[in-house]
């Protein structure tokens, strides 16, 4: 059986090697290991025509087996591999890759020609008490929508001509949309 499942294999490896020559491959921190063992199927040897795309500290899928690992095999697997390193972000502001650059350790990060607006990083104790936050910073940046909120102080009546179609909630998970309906409500 391992004879013919390699057989299997080389044969398909010929089909689809002959098909198509190069092999381009972006977001590659997000491969796991089965996509790798394919990666490196169809592109056995050092002199394979191979373009990767990705960065090791943008790894997120780890619970899917995702690992930055496979960059550090791709070097020792494929030697002759070249590498550039992008110094300039073209969508994230300075004040972003700052921050990206602080939360990773990184002395020396992106650079953007953008400078960004102000940052603010709270860390919360669950997914209530950041829904309920980000409610409170709305409601104190369109000036309070109830009498509580001007006679506790959270806002002074002032909302700068902003309404709440000004605003814009991004959530990685649906399961945090609950939260944020309640806090919203």
């Amino acid at each position: 059986l391992p004879c013919v499942m390699a057989e299997v294999l080389d044969e398909l490896r010929n089909i689809i090697s002959s098909r198509f020559t190069h092999i381009m491959i972006d977001e590659f921190q997000d491969i796991n290991f089965m996509q790798y063992r394919f990666i490196r199927l169809l592109a056995p040897g050092s002199g394979a025509d191979i373009f990767i795309i990705g960065d090791p500290d943008q790894s997120i899928y780890g619970f899917r087996g995702a690992s930055p690992e496979y960059m550090h095999r791709l070097k020792s697997d494929y030697p002759e591999l070249k590498e550039f390193m992008l110094k300039k972000s073209f969508r994230c502001s300075g004040v972003i890759l700052r921050a990206a650059g602080q939360v990773l350790g990184k002395g020396e990060y992106l650079r953007s020609g953008n400078k960004g607006v102000k940052l603010i990083i709270n860390e919360m104790t669950s997914d209530r008490s950041e829904a309920d936050w980000i409610a409170s910073e709305i409601e104190r940046m369109v000036g309070g929508v109830r009498s509580f909120s001007m006679d506790s102080g959270m806002a002074d009546g002032e909302n700068n001509g902003l309404g709440f179609g000004d605003f814009a909630v991004l959530c990685r998970s649906s399961f945090m949309f609950e939260c944020l309906r309640e806090a919203f409500i």
